[in-house]
């Protein structure tokens, strides 16, 4: 009996020195480790108005000393062949040539960033994957006459907006923000209207309006002035020049 009680525990002291193949897989995603939150911003041309990529920003929940290869992946709805940047870090451009917007009527499309990550986590094996989704949207400007009062209505699409008239000498004579409407006494003329749509990115055009003596009022697009990205600092500023100057600016003098 002794030799047998020994046998066994020689036994169970070798299983105990197997080394365990779990610590060198990557740790996986789950309730109480870490995770991969992403966001991003824009970078735009100002002289085109045009978005030239995305700043992505990625980092751990809960944070920790990330140590490999980040690897950011940027597709358009069900596409192929994305623009792939890999990074030391949480962080990295991508480059974003002619951006697919989604007209304002349509279902929006969106683009997605896959961020990978597969290194090391406070010392230990890490392989994280999330995917990130976000759209760009389009801008819808119309304008109406209402026969009884005769007052022009400006709509567009997006609480988030900022709606400006001005006479064709470019002084403004209203500007609302914050709001997806505007309605105003305007006598028969010629008038610019710009709308700015607010967003991570914000979306500006501006449109020559036309109030009749009778019928509706109508819009005509400026040249240069129409699908204009601006900045999140850009729009601002431009809000503040607008405001103080009470000239509606053009894009190209910011």
């Amino acid at each position: 009996m002794k030799l047998r009680n020994a046998f066994i525990l020689i036994l169970c002291s070798c299983i105990l020195a197997i080394p365990s193949k779990a610590t060198s897989s990557p740790a996986p995603v789950g309730p109480g480790l870490h995770q991969i939150k992403t966001e991003h911003n824009f970078q735009v041309n100002p002289q085109s108005g045009q978005i030239t990529g995305v700043n992505v920003q990625s980092q751990l929940q809960p944070e920790g000393k990330a140590e490999g290869t980040w690897t950011f992946e940027l597709y358009f709805g069900q596409g192929e062949n994305p623009e792939t940047v890999r990074s030391d870090e949480g962080s990295a451009v991508i480059p974003m040539e002619s951006p697919r917007i989604t007209p304002a009527d349509q279902p929006a499309q969106e683009y997605y960033i896959i961020t990978h990550f597969k290194g090391r986590v406070d010392g230990q094996p890490t392989e994280l994957m999330e995917s990130y989704a976000f759209s760009i949207p389009d801008i819808r400007l119309g304008a109406t006459r209402d026969g009884k009062d005769q007052k022009t209505y400006i709509n567009t699409n997006g609480e988030n907006s900022l709606i400006v008239i001005a006479d064709p000498r470019r002084n403004v004579l209203h500007v609302q923000e914050n709001t997806s409407h505007l309605s105003v006494d305007l006598k028969p003329g010629e008038y610019l209207v710009s709308v700015m749509v607010r967003d991570n990115v914000s979306l500006m055009e501006t449109r020559r309006l036309n109030v009749p003596e009778k019928g509706d009022s109508d819009t005509y697009p400026v040249k240069g002035e129409t699908d204009r990205y601006l900045s999140s600092d850009t729009a601002q500023k431009y809000i503040d020049q607008i405001k103080k100057t009470r000239r509606l600016l053009k894009p190209e003098s910011l």
